[in-house]
Formats: C-alpha cells, structure tokens, sequence
C-alpha cells in the first residue's frame, strides 16, 4: 500500500497564502475576486498531497476482481446451500449468467429457491459475473492504469515546480530568519515530490505485475465452480 506523505503545518501555512499558477494574472490592489471564480482556483499544495490517493484508486481499482474472486472462493462450497441449491444447479446459473450478453438468468420452475432469497440469489450470480469480466479485462485496465500513473507523475513534477517558484520568488524579498525559514519549506516541497515519485514508481511496478496475478486468480476462480459442480 502506498504510505501517506505527512506535510508539516508550517509548510501549509506558508503555501496557503495566495498565488498565481497556470497563467493566471495576479489581481489589482482592491480587486475582488469572485465566489465563482475563488472556487475554481485549486490549491495546488492540496492537489499535491491527494497524488498519494489518486495513485491507490489506481491500484484499488484494478485490484478489487482479484480481492474480491479470492474472498468469494473461500465462501464457494457454501454459497450453493445458502440458497438451497445443489452444486450443479448453482454452477448451471452460474455459467447461463456468464454466457448471457446481459448477464440476466431465468431461474426454472424446478428450483425451488425462497422468493425472499431470489433477489439476493441473482445479486450474486451478477456479482460473480462482474468479477469474471474484472479479472478478464485486467491487462487492457492495467493499461489505461500506467497512462493515468503517468499523467499522476507529471501532475507531481508540475504542481511542485509551481509550488517551488512561489517560495523563490518570496525568499528573494525576504530578509534573515524568514530567508531560511522559506529555504526550508522549499526542501519540505522537494522532498515530497520526490517521495511521491518513488511511491509512483512501486505502483507502476505493482501494476505491471497485476495481469499474470489476475490470470492466475481467474483460473482458480473458475476451478472453485467446477469443483462445486463435481461435488453434485
């Protein structure tokens, strides 16, 4: 898991006063500024921090079919029971809802499953046939995944070198203490880019790894049905 990246309070105190970024042109002396406008503005020290948390919703996403596979296989010899079904009938829907377009399963006449459980019933057959489709999808998502890590990469280089040129240009005016204390804040800024870049760079190694473990993850998944099917 991506350890969070703690940003001193002295340093987001400093970089909480205004700035402009992207072009923007700084405004008059007297000059509002509008809620609308206020609101569109993003604090780029805020955008910094969340990286840690754009970078895990990365990995999270491709990571849930294969959490989720492995949580219902320790569960697949008893889902089968929890609705009165034999293995082989469960399977049968099983395979009818991965083999539909829709995923959608007519449950015949001749199972006997409790009105008050066919709701949940077909809520897990989707639930199975969405992991299926995760797990098989996997390598095209992981794809998409490393593009999107490095869009994340190049937002961190950016929003620090903003972050850094807003310092600089302060420390030019300022005067002793205040010189070393701005000095500092840029090292803290530095230091937290480059943190990210190395969290960046164990996700990208972490991701790249997810297609063979989903493969793998995928043909157990698979054998755990079978094996239910057998045992009717």
């Amino acid at each position: 898991m991506i350890r969070k990246i703690q940003v001193t309070a002295l340093l987001a105190l400093s970089l909480s006063m205004p700035f402009t970024m992207g072009g923007c042109e700084k405004k008059a002396k007297g000059e509002t500024v509008s809620p609308d406008e206020a609101e569109g503005e993003a604090d780029p020290l805020d955008q910094l921090k969340a990286i840690p948390t754009r970078l895990q919703a990365e990995v999270d996403g491709l990571l849930k079919p294969i959490n989720d596979a492995d949580s219902l296989m320790a569960d697949i010899e008893t889902i089968p029971e929890r609705y009165k079904l034999s293995a082989a009938d469960f399977k049968g829907l099983v395979k009818a809802s991965f083999d539909s377009e829709t995923g959608t399963v007519e449950l015949s006449a001749d199972l006997h499953v409790a009105e008050d459980a066919k709701a949940e019933l077909m809520a897990t057959l989707a639930q199975l046939r969405e992991i299926k489709v995760g797990l098989e999808t996997t390598p095209d998502r992981v794809k998409v995944a490393l593009d999107n890590v490095i869009a994340i990469a190049t937002d961190a280089v950016t929003l620090s070198t903003k972050l850094i040129a807003s310092l600089e240009a302060k420390a030019k005016v300022a005067m002793g203490d205040k010189k070393a204390e701005i000095a500092a804040q840029i090292q803290e800024v530095t230091s937290l880019k480059d943190d990210i870049l190395v969290q960046i760079d164990a996700a990208k190694a972490q991701i790249t790894e997810l297609p063979a473990r989903a493969a793998e993850v995928g043909a157990n998944f698979t054998a755990s049905f079978a094996g239910s099917a057998s045992a009717g």
